[in-house]
């Protein structure tokens, strides 16, 4: 090395310079190779051990729901099928079966960005986005939605326009029957069932929708308001509820939000269950599995999974840095009372007591832990598993709406005490400091 540093001629200082900046990456080389023999050297995981890892716990489920799904596959009747699963803003699956051409013995697998025909609603829905985009928007409806939608979303493989380019990535729809469903355009009727689009993309969509997509779209009361069921359907009526705009049926305790969509030779289901943050999409072509509904069959996988994960998660509670001004009890309008007392790990415990709420709420429901967020702020924490809805008799208490509530103390008073707090969330203000425990007669 020091012979070769003798070719370059530099003035001294900078010499000095350009010999010094040659020795650290000389130096960093070495370690880095170092590194590099070292990690080789490492024992490696037997791929056994590592699939046997990747089995279990929700990994396990997954396993399940891409069996359920590749055997759904058949010809002629259903021969392509893509499906997402998202969970927040993280996509925790995708499955893609079949062949893009079923009609094609070299025709290549589907993936998440294949290109599907997407029908999402009636004549009616093409009436109406017709008035709307000519009396409100002063535009074309595909236009609007294309702008105001598509494009803040980077949904850039969904749209109204079956170009070259989309057709080549296009998956060919089919019949029962097997016998290959031509592309035409629907003119009028195209707000109803012209709009392509890929699992990719629906996924962007359904983040949206769970509040969790980063680039906002939706004030998060109007998707509060969206996601709302509200009518209640006859038993006549496929759905138990309907919203803006889905049809709505129970499941294992929690609301499924979907829209089914079937045209010639495709069909579709964008599927929601907002409480878990949970979402499943499922674009095919062909008509849809005869038997048992998929979507049902598919959240009986996940539901439970993921409701395990979440019983699974320790619950780390931080405590406040000093317990003393918060210990005490507390009463709201001398209607029910509240001790709030150290645990064992140095958490908050609040604890109702009284004589009406002993006798009709059980034990186990009346402590809850309150996690330290910052300052004055606490949040209210279930340890174990709880219903989320506690039937007492003919009345119910929402124990789901009271976990995670956030908890307001009020400054401390001279003697170092808080005199109170709030619960926003529940509209529950001015509960207030007692100087002694009540007694009831």
């Amino acid at each position: 090395t020091s012979i070769r540093l003798r070719f370059f001629q530099f003035p001294s200082m900078e010499g000095k310079a350009v010999h010094v900046a040659l020795l650290i990456f000389f130096l960093l080389f070495v370690a880095m190779t170092g590194c590099f023999l070292w990690q080789y050297s490492l024992p490696k995981v037997k791929s056994g051990e590592y699939e046997a890892q990747q089995s279990s716990g929700f990994c396990g489920i997954v396993s399940e729901v891409d069996t359920l799904l590749r055997h759904k596959i058949h010809n002629p009747g259903l021969p392509a099928l893509s499906a997402i699963v998202i969970y927040n803003d993280t996509v925790l699956w995708t499955g893609n079966f079949g062949k893009r051409n079923g009609s094609s013995e070299f025709s290549g697998p589907p993936n998440e960005y294949s290109i599907y025909r997407c029908h999402y609603s009636n004549l009616a829905f093409s009436l109406l986005a017709y008035v709307l985009a000519e009396q409100v928007a002063k535009s074309e409806y595909q236009n609007w939605v294309s702008e105001n939608i598509l494009d803040r979303l980077g949904m850039e493989d969904t749209g109204f326009d079956i170009t070259p380019n989309v057709r080549s990535r296009m998956t060919v729809g089919v019949y029962g029957s097997g016998e290959v469903a031509p592309l035409y355009d629907l003119g009028w009727y195209r707000p109803s069932g012209q709009m392509f689009s890929t699992a990719a993309d629906l996924a962007k969509l359904a983040m949206v929708f769970l509040g969790t997509y980063h680039r906002r779209l939706l004030e998060p009361e109007t998707l509060k308001v969206m996601l709302t069921p509200l009518l209640k359907c006859s038993r006549d009526y496929f759905a138990n509820k309907t919203g803006t705009p889905w049809e709505i049926n129970e499941q294992m305790g929690y609301d499924v939000l979907r829209k089914d969509g079937d045209i010639d030779g495709f069909s579709a289901t964008f599927s929601l269950v907002p409480k878990l943050r949970l979402s499943f999409i499922v674009l095919m072509t062909g008509p849809r599995p005869q038997g048992r509904d998929i979507v049902t069959q598919i959240y009986e996988y996940l539901i439970p999974s993921l409701e395990s994960a979440f019983r699974e998660v320790e619950k780390r509670l931080q405590s406040p840095p000093s317990a003393a001004p918060y210990v005490g009890y507390y009463t709201f309008s001398n209607l029910t009372f509240y001790e709030i007392k150290v645990g064992p790990g140095g958490e908050l415990l609040m604890q109702q007591f009284g004589p009406h709420i002993e006798k009709i709420i059980p034990e186990s429901y009346r402590t809850i832990k309150l996690h330290h967020l910052e300052d004055r702020t606490f949040q209210a924490v279930f340890e174990k598993e709880f219903p989320c809805i506690l039937k007492i008799g003919p009345a119910s208490i929402s124990l789901e709406a009271q976990d995670g509530q956030l908890f307001n103390f009020y400054p401390f008073n001279p003697k170092g005490l808080s005199p109170g707090f709030d619960v926003p969330g529940l509209n529950t203000y001015n509960i207030l400091r007692l100087h002694r425990r009540p007694v009831f007669s």
